[in-house]
C-alpha cells in the first residue's frame, strides 16, 4: 500500500510540531468529511512541550497496540486566541498548520506482515501427487517384504537333512563336471571327491564327507536359499570352468 503524505514516522511529525512553537493539535483520519469525530484532541495543552508530549504519548500507544497500523492521518496544529500566558479552550483558532502523515516510517512500501502468503498451486498438486506415488511404491515394496518373508518360512519347513542331501548332492555334481579342480585346503592335489577318480582312502572320504556336511550345516543356517545359490555355481563349472576356477581361487586367498 502506497501513501500521499506529509510525513513519515512518529519522529518526523514531532520535529514539526516542535518547530511550530504550536500548543493544540486535532488529528483525523485521512479523508474524513467535515464535522467527522477527530481520532484525538488535544485542545487543552497550554504549551508546545505539552502539546508534543501528548502526540508522542497518543502514537506510541497507537504502534504498541496496532504494530501493522499503516493508516494516513490529517493534524491541526493552532494556538487559541486570547491570552498566550493561559489559553482557554473553545477561543478562536489562530497561526494553524494542517499537514498529513502515518505512524510507520517506510509504510510507503507493501507491508508484508498484512498480506496473506502466496500459495503455490502448481508446486502443492506436484507435491501432492510425489507423495502419492511414494505411497504406492512403499506399499509396493512392502508387498514384496512380506512375500520374501513367507517364501523363507516355507523354505524354513523343509528338514534339514534333505536340504543338507541336496547340496550335498549338488557339490558332487560340481565335482564330476571338473577334473582339475583341487580340494579345498589341499593345493598340492590335484583329484576329486568321487571315489573311481581321486583313489582315496575310505577313511579320507569319510573324513572329506564329514567337513563337507559341517560346512553346510553352517552355511544353511545363515543362507536358507544355499541349494539355489549351489545349483547356479554348478551351473557355472559346467559352462564357464575358467570363471569357477578364479572364484574359487579367491576364496582359497581369503
Amino acid at each position: 500500500m502506497y501513501y500521499n503524505v506529509d510525513f513519515m514516522g512518529i519522529e518526523a511529525v514531532s520535529k514539526m510540531i516542535t518547530q511550530s512553537n504550536l500548543k493544540k493539535f486535532i488529528i483525523f483520519r485521512q479523508g474524513s468529511p467535515k464535522g467527522s469525530t477527530p481520532v484525538y484532541d488535544c485542545n487543552f495543552t497550554n504549551s508546545n512541550a505539552g502539546a508534543l508530549k501528548n502526540f508522542k504519548d497518543w502514537s506510541n500507544n497507537i504502534v504498541q497496540f496496532n504494530p501493522t497500523n499503516n493508516l494516513a492521518y490529517d493534524i491541526l496544529l493552532f494556538n487559541n486566541e486570547g491570552d498566550q500566558n493561559d489559553d482557554q479552550a473553545g477561543g478562536k483558532r489562530i497561526d494553524k498548520i494542517r499537514f498529513s502523515f502515518i505512524l510507520q516510517a517506510g509504510a510507503d512500501k507493501p507491508d508484508q506482515r498484512s498480506h496473506s502468503p502466496q500459495i503455490d498451486i502448481a508446486g502443492e498438486i506436484d507435491k501432492g501427487i510425489r507423495m502419492a506415488l511414494l505411497e504406492l511404491e512403499n506399499q509396493r515394496l512392502k508387498k514384496e517384504l512380506e512375500e520374501m518373508e513367507l517364501e523363507e518360512e516355507e523354505d524354513d519347513d523343509e528338514p534339514q537333512e534333505d536340504a543338507i542331501g541336496k547340496v550335498i548332492n549338488l557339490i558332487t555334481e560340481i565335482n564330476k563336471s571338473n577334473q582339475g579342480v583341487k580340494i579345498a585346503g589341499d593345493d598340492s592335489l590335484d583329484k576329486n571327491l568321487t571315489a573311481n577318480k581321486t583313489g582315496l582312502s575310505d577313511d579320507e572320504r569319510s573324513r572329506i564327507n564329514q567337513s563337507i556336511q559341517k560346512s553346510i550345516k553352517i552355511l544353511w543356517s545363515k543362507n536358507k536359499k544355499l541349494d539355489q545359490d549351489l545349483e547356479k555355481l554348478a551351473d557355472l563349472s559346467q559352462k564357464n570352468s575358467f570363471l569357477f576356477e578364479m572364484i574359487l581361487q579367491k576364496l582359497r586367498s581369503m
